[in-house]
């Protein structure tokens, strides 16, 4: 009870003290708050405040300003830090006064036997590299050159090129360095406004030369000519390399020194006075270019860097060369840019590094996909001008780790890189320092004319995302943002932009228009004023202007660049007003921008709209407009210019088939490139035989010259003894295996066979041969099985023979060169027999590389062949690119349509060979699923019929068809590349000059050219037909024509004194159309030849056959069109007044005498045959009625089976329904 009350009371108190000590607490309280109101109303709490809540007023306004910033930070840190070492060493450089020379002298001294330069297979270490350079200091000083002198220097890109402007700099010289395109007036005046006192020329550059000293050009002026190998050099021309080799190469003595702000040398750039200027590159610059490349992009001199761009500009120039000459980076010197080299070099120099412009990107990602593309080490581009549209896809392809995409120009302030490959941007600035730095977007009106300010007049500052011109602000003597100007000071005012932003202040204007994002990246837009950029130059409107103004008489031209899809930069276009046209005219000046707007797009332009075709102009219109839009021109050139190049190649190292085959076998000797039934040939089983084939042969006494009858039917061994004769430079002479008895003995002899190679299955026909007085004497070598036994008892049993015969590469006496004979292939002759067509190695080549390149071929391509390895196609074409290239090959004995997609689908075949019969054979297959269940992807050969081409596409699921022209012996050789159908080719105008073909005018009844008043012949208007003639010039791979074994026959083929006296012309003997676009369309085969189931027949020949069967009757045969089929079939009139033609007999003679595609499916039987004037036996009217029973009196036969029928009523409308097969 106590503790009870004890605990009552303690609780009373507690409470009574609480509730006390609450009042007291309550005053205290009211006293507290107010001394806080005092404290927080004190001047720097309040600012505080006010302070942190617009500070967060600004974050929530600003914070995307705040985010951009957070994101960028990384980036511009690292820039800033490369940034900061560029400017560290360019101001201890200028503190330091040295020049280019002195710091290249410190790398010599640090690297003197590294390599500084590859080029070719030359290899030039800094110590090599340095005395060539003291030797031309000390040349030119010797001749008395002396600081401030301007020379020109005119070459090609080599190692020499950059010794010469560095010695020339050393003694204080002013190399100017042109531009090796130029000719004439730009030449001269590039030469004259550097005030040069010399010009130093490469030897391949001599012609160029001569032209300006015709013209009184370079009177007066010293002419050194440099790498002439001993050709003559132009009078008055000092032979600078023999003096340079009587001078020391210990560094010059110099009497005035030359500095950092000294200039270095001269680069051009395109001019809007109409001719280039020559921008001023002194020593500061090239050490901010050099020493800013360096950092920015993060290149070692652990690196090799590959530069294909000329050493004129200043990417290669300076950007490239510069790395070796400062920091000791090997550096590969391209002598010009080639996208089939560029992987394989960088592969062959371990390059590291390599430079570009977008031009190569392209050209580069065009290429068919190879093993090289990934094979290389590059971890860094860097350049101009790679397309948003195709960087990534690049990167990836290539494997590219980085890509350093900048921008500048070569005179100007304002320069840009791309460090962190955000695709598609030239640079950026970081946002929050836009304000106070030098380079800034201004706004333009539409003609390129800065906007001002009303009030202040000063220049406006685009917003993210507008477009702009970029200028950079003016620093006297500072080297980041000096304006160095042109040798022309007035030209430099012109690019002083001044009152920019304050009144005095001066900017450099780039004249390019640019972009640039919130995030402060810049991106290229378009470029301003009186220049554009194409095929990776400048190209100055007013100069275009002037030309066509002063061949024009003076009239209103404006020239200005224009978009084409595909393609970097801007072609030229322009506008001119003719006599009674008006050109928009604001304050005198020609209005461009509507213009430029309008393009070249025919569906929007009423005017007439003109396309360059290389030698004159012709109307666009839609279909042209498309094929330009599509690509097409641009496709076809640029391979053109890949096979013109490898026949370069092969022609100037004199390569021969063989060498070009054991050089691929070597490579890759278990790659499978002969596909036969169930065998697999690889290179390394090919190359064996042909040397045993070789070996044998040489053995037996066989010697270059000799020619051996080739005499077998499809299989590898055809390829393998042809090319192996060839090795010791025997002359396989490759015979049709269908003919028989006079035509196949005429085979063996015209070209005087030695011997008879053949396989066994053949010898009936050889026997036969034998029966009527031929082979007496030659040796003949039978291929059979080893356990078989030759057929023809003196035959030798080859298999056996050359089982014992050695492997190796034979030994040979006499050396085989490009230009030597292949082989023999027979072609239809006008006599009556086949004509023996010279093929030499460069023709193989020619046809077997424009093959290659020209269709777009792939050495992963596996193609298919069914056409007789006798036949230019299957031979050349099928078995060129399987042994010059190593591409995979199918042989098919004999074509069967029924097998041709499963042998496709068996043998992974991505490519096949085609004739016109061929694809007919096909679609006339019943459909299955076989059809579609294949690879390939494009089929070439010739023949293919307008009337079923898209159907076979569409029905088998062809990609593309690849429709052909050619002559096995002549030089007009087309391709269609672009699926146009019908078309068998396509000759652009712009290559007119370098493949030099014409359709001509003939007579209908003689066949002959019709000449004009003047004696020349006449050519064809478009769409009109003609005969193809192709010009001829001796020992070029493409317009040589190389005849037949009998010189005669050679002669009735060239067309003398067709355009000027003394030219020749080779008589293709076709008749063809050419559309307004260049597209070529096959009509007919004109005189004594006609075409039927993919071979020519001659009607002589026929002729001959059917005359000596009806002891010398007369007979024309002419070929007739059958409908549904390809070519014309073969149609014989024989005059018969006694009726004593027995068809049987006649039946039985010509089959045992002509192959079955010769003899004539249709004869008809008359009373006699009309004579011409002349006494000619009259062919074309008979031609024109040709099998039309419904306007013929007299008796038509058909050949059905192994007889003739007379043609009945029900049958004729059978041919022409098509219902009838042949």
């Amino acid at each position: 009870m106590w503790a009870a009350n004890r605990a009552y009371d303690s609780f009373q108190s507690r409470v009574r003290g609480v509730s006390g000590s609450t009042f007291n607490n309550s005053r205290n309280t009211m006293a507290t708050m107010g001394d806080i109101k005092d404290v927080l109303l004190t001047p720097p709490v309040v600012f505080c405040a006010a302070l942190t809540v617009l500070l967060l007023a600004l974050l929530i306004v600003f914070r995307k300003f705040f985010y951009i910033v957070l994101v960028t930070t990384p980036r511009d840190i690292k820039g800033a830090v490369r940034y900061g070492r560029v400017i560290i060493w360019l101001w201890l450089e200028k503190l330091r006064n040295r020049n280019v020379g002195q710091v290249f002298d410190s790398i010599v001294a640090k690297y003197p036997n590294k390599v500084c330069f590859y080029f070719e297979d030359q290899q030039w270490t800094f110590r090599q590299v340095d005395d060539l350079t003291n030797r031309v200091a000390n040349y030119f000083l010797k001749q008395g050159f002396r600081k401030g002198d301007s020379v020109a220097l005119f070459m090609e890109n080599r190692p020499e090129y950059v010794c010469m402007w560095l010695g020339l700099s050393k003694i204080g010289c002013i190399p100017a360095l042109i531009n090796y395109n130029l000719r004439l007036k730009p030449l001269q005046h590039s030469f004259e406004v550097a005030d040069c006192k010399a010009l130093i020329y490469g030897y391949e550059l001599q012609e160029a030369v001569s032209e300006v000293n015709k013209e009184g050009g370079f009177t007066g002026i010293l002419l050194y000519c440099s790498g002439h190998r001993g050709n003559p050099l132009l009078e008055f021309s000092i032979d600078l390399d023999k003096g340079i080799k009587d001078v020391v190469g210990t560094p010059p003595l110099v009497k005035e020194p030359v500095g950092f702000d000294d200039k270095l040398y001269y680069i051009y750039t395109s001019g809007t006075t109409g001719l280039p200027k020559a921008a001023i590159i002194k020593h500061s610059r090239f050490f901010m270019a050099v020493y800013g490349g360096h950092y920015m992009h993060g290149i070692s001199h652990n690196d090799i860097q590959y530069t294909a761009l000329p050493l004129y500009h200043t990417v290669g120039g300076v950007l490239g060369v510069g790395q070796a000459l400062f920091f000791g980076t090997s550096s590969v010197i391209r002598k010009k840019f080639s996208a089939s080299c560029f992987w394989k070099d960088c592969i062959k120099y371990e390059v590291t590094v390599a430079q570009y412009i977008g031009e190569i990107c392209r050209y580069l990602i065009c290429q068919p996909p190879t093993e090289f593309d990934r094979m290389h080490k590059v971890r860094l581009m860097y350049g101009n001008g790679l397309r948003a549209e195709i960087w990534q896809k690049f990167v990836d392809r290539f494997g590219i780790s980085r890509i350093g995409e900048l921008y500048g120009s070569t005179e100007g302030n304002t320069n840009l890189v791309n460090i962190d490959g955000k695709v598609g941007s030239v640079g950026f600035l970081p946002v929050w320092a836009l304000s106070i730095l030098p380079m800034a977007l201004v706004k333009v009106d539409e003609t390129g004319e800065i906007l001002r300010d009303e009030k202040t007049g000063l220049c406006i500052r685009t917003k993210a995302n507008e477009v702009g011109e970029l200028l950079g602000k003016i620093v006297s003597r500072n080297p980041l943002r000096d304006f160095q100007g042109y040798a022309d000071e007035s030209a430099k005012q012109k690019k002083i932009l001044r009152n920019v932003f304050r009144k005095g202040d001066k900017y450099f204007r780039s004249g390019d228009v640019l972009r640039m994002d919130d995030y402060g990246y810049f991106y290229f837009k378009d470029r301003t004023g009186d220049t554009f950029r194409w095929k990776g130059e400048n190209v100055s409107t007013a100069e275009v202007e002037s030309v066509i103004s002063s061949m024009c008489g003076l009239k209103d031209a404006v020239v200005y660049g224009v978009e084409i899809p595909g393609s970097e930069g801007r072609a030229g276009m322009a506008a001119i007003a003719d006599p009674e046209g008006n050109i928009d005219l604001r304050t005198y000046k020609l209005r461009k921008l509507d213009l430029q707007k309008e393009g070249f797009d025919v569906h929007h332009i009423t005017d007439n709209v003109y396309y360059y075709t290389g030698s004159k102009y012709i109307p666009l219109d839609s279909t042209l407009y498309q094929m330009i839009m599509s690509g097409q021109m641009r496709l076809a050139l640029t391979r053109f210019i890949k096979v013109f190049r490898a026949l370069r190649y092969v022609q100037k190292g004199n390569v021969t088939v063989g060498q070009l085959f054991d050089e691929n076998a070597n490579k890759e000797p278990h790659k499978i490139i002969l596909y036969f039934e169930d065998e697999r040939w690889t290179n390394e089983q090919v190359q064996k035989l042909t040397n045993k084939v070789a070996n044998y042969f040489q053995q037996q006494g066989f010697k270059k010259g000799d020619s051996v009858a080739l005499f077998m039917e499809n299989r590898p061994e055809y390829l393998c003894i042809w090319l192996g004769l060839s090795k010791i430079g025997v002359v396989p002479a490759l015979t049709n295996y269908n003919l028989r008895l006079q035509p196949l003995r005429h085979c063996f002899e015209a070209v005087n066979c030695k011997a008879i190679i053949y396989n066994d299955e053949l010898s009936p026909a050889l026997k036969e041969v034998m029966e009527i007085g031929g082979l007496v004497g030659t040796p003949l070598y039978s291929l059979c099985s080893l356990d078989e036994t030759p057929s023809i008892a003196p035959a030798i049993h080859l298999g056996k023979a050359l089982e014992k015969a050695l492997d190796t590469q034979p030994v040979i006496p006499s050396k085989i060169e490009f230009q030597d004979k292949l082989f023999y292939i027979y072609t239809s002759g006008t006599t009556g027999l086949p004509k023996a067509a010279v093929i030499k190695h460069s023709r193989y080549m020619m046809a077997s590389v424009g093959n290659m390149y020209m269709h777009g071929l792939r050495k992963d391509d596996i193609i298919y062949t069914a056409l007789p390895l006798y036949h230019g196609a299957g031979n050349m074409l099928g078995g060129g690119v399987a042994l010059c290239f190593g591409v995979g090959m199918v042989i098919r004995k004999k074509f069967s349509a029924s097998n041709f997609w499963k042998d496709c689908i068996r043998f992974d075949v991505t490519a096949a060979q085609y004739i016109g019969e061929i694809c007919r054979y096909l679609i006339s297959q019943p459909p299955s699923p076989y059809d579609k269940g294949h690879k390939v992807r494009i089929m070439f050969g010739n023949g293919l019929r307008k009337e079923i081409w898209p159907d076979f596409v569409k029905r088998f699921n062809i990609p593309q068809i690849n429709e052909l022209y050619g002559a096995t012996e002549g030089n007009c050789n087309m391709v269609n590349i672009d699926n146009k159908v019908g078309a068998v080719g396509f000759l652009p105008w712009y290559l007119s000059w370098l493949i030099p073909y014409q359709l001509i005018k003939v007579d209908e009844v003689t066949g002959e050219p019709i000449r004009g008043k003047n004696g020349k012949v006449v050519i064809c208007a478009p769409d009109e037909p003609g005969e193809l003639i192709g010009r001829i010039q001796k020992n070029h791979p493409i317009r040589d024509y190389l005849g037949y074994a009998d010189k005669n026959s050679s002669k009735g083929k060239v067309l003398e004194n067709a355009f000027k006296k003394g030219d020749a012309y080779f008589r293709s003997g076709d008749i063809l159309v050419r559309d307004i676009y260049g597209y070529f369309y096959f009509k007919d085969r004109k005189g004594d030849t006609f075409r039927w189931k993919g071979e020519n027949v001659s009607t002589a020949e026929v002729e001959s056959v059917i005359s000596s069967v009806y002891g010398l009757k007369d007979v024309v045969v002419f070929g007739v069109e059958v409908p549904g089929t390809e070519g014309r079939a073969g149609m014989g009139v024989i005059a018969d007044p006694d009726g004593s033609v027995n068809l049987d007999v006649l039946a039985q003679g010509i089959s045992k005498a002509l192959p079955s595609y010769a003899r004539p499916l249709f004869l008809r039987i008359l009373q006699r045959i009309e004579k011409t004037g002349t006494y000619k036996l009259q062919k074309l009217e008979y031609q024109k009625t040709g099998f039309d029973i419904t306007k013929i009196q007299d008796k038509v036969y058909l050949l059905k089976g192994s007889s003739y029928v007379l043609l009945t009523q029900s049958m004729y409308e059978e041919i022409l329904d098509g219902r009838m097969k042949f």
